[in-house]
């Protein structure tokens, strides 16, 4: 498994927001970043980082809350290596799979575990059940099979589950990406009603052409404004000549890279003060 381990440290993205961190993994094909909705949601731009990615501000490109998928845009003109989607129909109860990902902020995390099962239902959605162990900050991160192809997006785990983790199969987000491809350069955002994508390029009213249902577009998703103690700490790290946007870690963390040092700011809000 060390081959394919070395070969994910590569692609696998840490991503942050104002909100949350989570997991992403680079598609070169595409040149898109993928990972879960629930990751980016709320924000036009996250920020993403890897090895061979130095951190920087990306837009975000697709919203699926249907699938809980998102595509972030690519960086350009990179190294990186390719890494391949597989055929999520052959996965079978057994198989062996790697879990990789960024779990609670950490840099790289890979585990290894076997798939349960196929059949696990959600909202009509057949999801790959696993044991390789997830925690937070893995969502979006891959589930990867012996072949080092991407089989699954982590999605999500049963809180109380001794390691039960759920991964969005591959053939469902192949499907995605190239009903996204379709249309160029477009952002497009898929309507929870009626599960068409609706691109920003033709529509930009606030309501679904296909189904009339209320969307928003990512355009039209509003910037994050700090407030409290948060609006205090980014105006000190302003002071300090240093970009705050890129230094949100979540909602109580931030870091900073001052040439080799790497600054970490958090504070704790106690409850009932």
């Amino acid at each position: 498994m060390k081959p394919i381990i070395d070969l994910y440290k590569e692609v696998v993205i840490q991503i942050a927001t104002p909100f949350a961190v989570g997991t992403g993994f680079y598609l070169k094909k595409y040149n898109l970043i993928v990972t879960n909705e629930h990751v980016v949601r709320n924000n036009r731009f996250v920020v993403v980082e890897g090895i061979g990615i130095d951190r920087f501000l990306s837009p975000v490109v697709y919203l699926d809350n249907s699938y809980d998928l998102a595509f972030v845009k690519g960086p350009e003109n990179n190294n990186l290596p390719e890494i391949f989607l597989g055929d999520s129909q052959l996965v079978e109860a057994g198989s062996v799979v790697l879990a990789v990902g960024h779990p609670f902020g950490l840099k790289f995390t890979a585990t290894q575990g076997i798939v349960s099962s196929t059949l696990h239902k959600q909202e009509d959605i057949s999801f790959i059940q696993h044991d390789a162990a997830i925690n937070p900050g893995n969502s979006g991160g891959p589930l990867v099979n012996i072949n080092a192809e991407v089989i699954g997006v982590n999605t999500f785990i049963f809180r109380d589950g001794q390691s039960i983790g759920f991964a969005l199969p591959s053939n469902i987000l192949r499907i995605c990406i190239e009903e996204f491809l379709k249309h160029g350069d477009s952002l497009a955002t898929r309507c929870s009603t009626c599960k068409n994508l609706v691109f920003e390029k033709n529509n930009q009213e606030k309501y679904c052409p296909n189904c009339g249902s209320e969307i928003t577009h990512i355009s039209q998703i509003q910037d994050y404004e700090a407030f409290g103690m948060r609006k205090d700490l980014e105006e000190i790290i302003k002071e300090f000549g240093y970009e705050v946007e890129i230094s949100r870690r979540g909602p109580y963390h931030w870091e900073i890279q001052n040439e080799s040092a790497r600054i970490l700011i958090s504070y704790h809000e106690e409850s009932g003060m």
